[in-house]
């Protein structure tokens, strides 16, 4: 029988080309894998920016519309508007033109008072002083004699005219109440009018003509 020797020693190197492809192929499979997994995450970061992005941009446009809502709903700023009391029909004193208001009534219908001087405190004395002599001589002279008026309320129409309320007070008889006239500035003090006077004489048989 043929005697082929001793086997001769494997190489060392024998295997290398093969272990060196298969090392090489894993780093390429690592590679591409690293490859897909950087794209992926590129991709997915720009996704999440872009919807941030898209987020950003909603939120400013429903900030502008709520700010354009707003600005159209609310109300202007108040302006405030500096008045002095005769805009408001009221004279520069009230309380003072009130007295004045008062006194005159006071003094137009106190029998004790000169005629002369209430007609001094009448607006139009046109007719109010023969009125007077009518209604003191007529059947009721007793009455015109004795009645005052006493002012309920005061109530200012205008810096120069007045609406009063006021009784006629009768001694001995229920007073008049609910009775309303006027008064008004002119020659620069407060006067009772010629009408107020004069639908009181009448209804004492004293006509103002």
């Amino acid at each position: 029988m043929y005697d082929a020797g001793p086997t001769p020693p494997r190489s060392p190197y024998a295997d290398e080309p093969r272990e060196r492809g298969s090392s090489a192929g894993a780093w390429a499979a690592a590679a591409l894998v690293l490859a897909l997994g950087a794209l992926v995450f590129a991709v997915l970061s720009h996704l999440r920016i872009t919807e941030l992005e898209d987020r950003v941009a909603s939120l400013e446009e429903e900030r502008g519309g709520l700010s354009d809502t707003t600005s159209a709903a609310s109300p202007p700023p108040p302006t405030f508007v500096t008045t002095s009391p005769e805009e408001f029909g009221q004279p520069p004193d009230p309380d003072a033109a009130r007295s004045d208001v008062v006194a005159a009534f006071s003094a137009v219908y106190d029998p004790n008072v000169g005629v002369e001087t209430r007609l001094q405190l009448v607006d139009d004395v046109t007719g109010v002083a023969a009125a007077i002599r009518q209604a003191a001589a007529g059947p009721n002279g007793a009455v015109v004699a004795t009645v005052t008026a006493s002012v309920i309320d005061v109530q200012f129409l205008s810096p120069t005219r007045a609406r009063v309320g006021y009784s006629l007070i009768v001694p001995g008889r229920e007073p008049l109440s609910g009775r309303v006239g006027e008064a008004r500035v002119a020659a620069g003090a407060w006067k009772v009018t010629r009408s107020t006077v004069c639908t009181d004489l009448l209804v004492v048989g004293g006509a103002c003509g």
